[in-house]
């Protein structure tokens, strides 16, 4: 038997587990030595060395015959636990780069100079939060920035800008939306009220998405521009409205129901 064969560890390995016979070894002598070749072991404090970014060469044995098989090389397993919390978006349709964020990139907004109001939702998450405030305030910023963070703590995260999420309905085939809704944990809505408000959307969207929420014990974080009142105002104003008494008890059930699931926060 070629001593180098014999001195491979993971062929020794292989030859001593299965009692591999030097008349196997002979026959496989091609595949062993394309193995040998092409292994590499990576070390996790130097760059990837392998000729397949990511996956390295492990060699296996059946049915007397050796085979090469790709598996992920430890900067590949790194970089899969690293990034493992992202599947616990149910949806989301902002840009992947937010995924990203750090906090500490946002350290003068208002929201996050109050460390302890922020520290204490993330420790306690007993509650949603409704953050509302004047335009470019950084409202989206704190949202995404949660979402990441609470998708990190395991929690299955649904999260929309609000008029794209109307538009989506619009398109057909709400039910898939709305089954994503019911499958995740939490629910953020990025920018309520900024949309075309409407009978319909007040009616059919908001608050059975709400009570949803309710029934199911969902987190619901929620950022607009506008304060409950003037967002009360808006729903009682909508479009298409035949019936002024429905509109102020559904617009009235609207706010109750944010009131009921949220901690509500103004970004100053």
């Amino acid at each position: 038997m070629d001593n180098k064969f014999s001195t491979d560890i993971s062929i020794k390995e292989l030859i001593d587990k299965h009692n591999i016979s030097k008349e196997i070894i002979n026959k496989n002598k091609l595949i062993l030595t394309k193995y040998i070749n092409n292994h590499i072991d990576c070390d996790i404090k130097k760059p990837c060395k392998q000729n397949k970014k990511g996956f390295k060469s492990l060699l296996i044995y059946e049915n007397k015959r050796f085979y090469i098989k790709f598996d992920s090389c430890v900067h590949q397993k790194k970089y899969l636990k690293q990034n493992q919390w992202k599947k616990n978006y149910i949806f989301y349709d902002f840009d992947d780069k937010y995924l990203n964020i750090k906090q500490n990139n946002f350290k003068n907004n208002d929201f996050f100079k109050r460390n302890d109001q922020f520290n204490k939702f993330l420790k306690k998450i007993d509650k949603g939060l409704y953050i509302w405030g004047d335009s470019n305030m950084g409202k989206t910023t704190i949202s995404l920035l949660l979402s990441n963070k609470l998708a990190k703590k395991n929690f299955k995260v649904f999260f929309c800008n609000w008029t794209n999420f109307i538009s989506l309905l619009k398109e057909g085939s709400p039910q898939i939306y709305w089954n994503k809704i019911k499958k995740s944990q939490v629910v953020i809505l990025d920018d309520v009220g900024s949309e075309d408000i409407s009978k319909w959307t007040r009616d059919e969207i908001m608050l059975p998405l709400l009570n949803l929420c309710v029934m199911q014990n969902k987190l619901i974080i929620i950022n607009s521009n506008y304060s409950l009142k003037k967002l009360k105002f808006n729903y009682l104003n909508a479009k298409n409205n035949t019936d002024n008494e429905n509109a102020k008890i559904n617009s009235s059930k609207i706010i109750n129901r944010i009131e009921k699931l949220c901690e509500l926060i103004k970004i100053q």
